[in-house]
């Protein structure tokens, strides 16, 4: 089922279109890679859904550490998918239908809120992963995901990045959207274990990946109250 999927997020998506927006781009994500079908030798469960989600694709930028990510994620969320939700339809229709896109939200519910004031414990959160083909079966095919928790970096979609040279996309911050800092900004709790739902670059959260996930949660909370 290879689509195409890029991260972003919502949160209670108060003005949702499922009319095509005319030449609206895809949103600018930490990843465009397309998700592809698992070898027979990857892994299975939560850790080839997610790295499914987040296996490739460019990066505007990473961090270089726990610190830093904890420092520039205004929002940090434990949670779990309740739900897949369409988004709204971007893309020119004089293109041709194969260039119309439809966001796809992840719906999380809030278990603890470790860092940030947007949210509170039950708090349902949209979380996105980008666009598929418009007319896609989304909940069919997101639907492995739901049950999964995990811990969440995250940032209103459309607000600046300065540590990545990016700016304020004031057409998306209107939607009071939510996203993953950085594909390094999401943690699934994978039978007790973190898994770094982004395994393809180097860095510092693959030493994290295999931690328990208890103690990941704790770590950060104990690096967000320092902040």
């Amino acid at each position: 089922m290879a689509v195409g999927v890029a991260l972003t997020a919502i949160v209670a998506a108060s003005c949702q279109s499922t009319e095509p927006e005319r030449a609206a781009p895809l949103p600018s994500l930490p990843s465009t890679a397309p998700v592809q079908e698992a070898a027979q030798d990857e892994p299975s469960g939560a850790s080839n859904r997610w790295s499914k989600l987040f296996g490739g694709g460019d990066e505007l930028g990473q961090y270089r550490s726990l610190t830093e990510m904890v420092r520039h994620a205004p929002q940090i969320v434990r949670g779990v998918v309740v739900d897949v939700e369409p988004g709204r339809v971007v893309g020119d229709p004089e293109d041709g239908p194969e260039y119309l896109f439809q966001e796809v939200y992840f719906v999380l519910r809030a278990e603890e809120v470790v860092a940030g004031d947007a949210f509170r414990p039950d708090d349902e959160i949209r979380m996105g992963v980008g666009g598929v083909q418009a007319g896609a079966d989304i909940r069919s095919r997101f639907s492995d995901v739901v049950g999964d928790e995990g811990l969440f970096f995250l940032i209103q979609f459309g607000a600046p990045q300065p540590e990545f040279d990016r700016g304020t996309d004031p057409n998306s911050v209107s939607l009071d959207v939510y996203r993953p800092v950085t594909g390094q900004g999401v943690y699934v709790n994978d039978q007790g274990k973190a898994l770094a739902a982004r395994l393809a670059d180097p860095g510092f959260h693959r030493q994290l990946h295999g931690m328990p996930f208890e103690e990941l949660v704790q770590q950060v909370a104990a690096l967000a109250a320092e902040d």
